[in-house]
């Protein structure tokens, strides 16, 4: 099967899988409250809402680029975020093909012959910083909520007494933490030892991206009128999103969605709100994202940035 084949079989089932996801969430919920939701919303808290993740995207631009550093790939800041913007127009817009991110690995390799292996080491990476920031961030907040009301959790939220110590279920959460912190530093050490003098740095940015994007999902609460279960909510969106980073739909829409539908169900929170959540935050996505068309008709020049 020929490459190209390949690539449209792929698009074709990230379709696929975003139509069935969002056909789902549809015949769940009634589109009717979710859009009363809005008209009431308030626009100046989905502005600030908007301006934090932009603010994430330009940290995380940064972050990429010290993996780039790192590797010898001198590139000028106001370079590399118009290339990482570029990548994020792609990647939401442009799903089939290599993608933003293969482009980026194509153009760089082109101009600074470091090597494919260690670029898309650098983007892989930095990636996984992210995601491993959203799980830990994920884990505590679901250590701090409490399931007493939860009805569908009255199983997992028994007690269990070793030694006379009573603790529930979810503070094992805690104990994951340290197993996912060791899972990432192996990840570096053994595939991309190059990394690691550069590790605590990147991971401290990754961990003020996902900062940054729960501020924006919390304003994005504030802006439909939620005024209780902000945790729970703010532990659901950490969840969707490191569901909407597996390549399995276009630019995860569809599985967020999924995945506020079923969340929001077992945290005994408010559907629609969770839903409007999730379409909000993907709007504010795609209204950053879309900057990056300037850089198609304007591309990215990296020949002036060889050091």
């Amino acid at each position: 099967m020929g490459s190209k084949l390949k690539r449209l079989l792929n698009t074709l089932l990230k379709f696929a899988v975003t139509a069935a996801a969002l056909y789902f969430v549809i015949r769940k919920i009634e589109i009717s409250e979710v859009l009363a939701l809005y008209r009431q919303s308030n626009l100046i808290y989905i502005f600030i809402a908007l301006s934090f993740f932009a603010l994430s995207k330009l940290v995380s631009a940064y972050r990429l680029n010290i993996y780039f550093r790192a590797i010898d790939i001198q590139l000028p800041e106001k370079t590399n975020i118009r290339l990482y913007l570029l990548g994020m127009f792609y990647n939401l817009f442009l799903p089939g093909g290599i993608g933003g991110d293969g482009y980026k690995i194509y153009l760089l390799q082109k101009q600074y012959q470091t090597g494919t292996k260690k670029i898309l080491g650098a983007v892989l990476s930095d990636r996984i910083s992210g995601m491993v920031a959203l799980v830990v961030l994920a884990l505590v907040g679901f250590s701090f909520l409490d399931f007493a009301e939860t009805g569908q959790w009255s199983i997992l939220i028994s007690r269990i007494s070793i030694f006379d110590f009573q603790f529930s279920i979810f503070n094992l959460s805690f104990f994951f933490i340290p197993i996912v912190f060791l899972a990432y530093y192996l990840f570096i050490k053994y595939l991309y030892p190059y990394f690691l003098k550069i590790n605590l740095i990147t991971f401290g940015y990754g961990f003020m991206v996902q900062l940054l994007q729960v501020a924006c999902a919390w304003f994005l609460l504030i802006a439909l009128g939620e005024t209780e279960n902000h945790l729970a909510y703010l532990v659901i969106f950490l969840v969707s999103s490191a569901v909407a980073v597996l390549p399995i739909s276009i630019g995860g829409v569809g599985v967020r969605e999924l995945t506020f539908l079923y969340g929001s169900q077992l945290l005994n929170v408010d559907i629609h709100v969770a839903v409007g959540i999730s379409f909000l935050f993907y709007l504010i996505t795609a209204v950053v994202s879309l900057i990056g068309i300037w850089f198609v008709f304007k591309p990215v020049s990296l020949t002036s940035t060889t050091p």
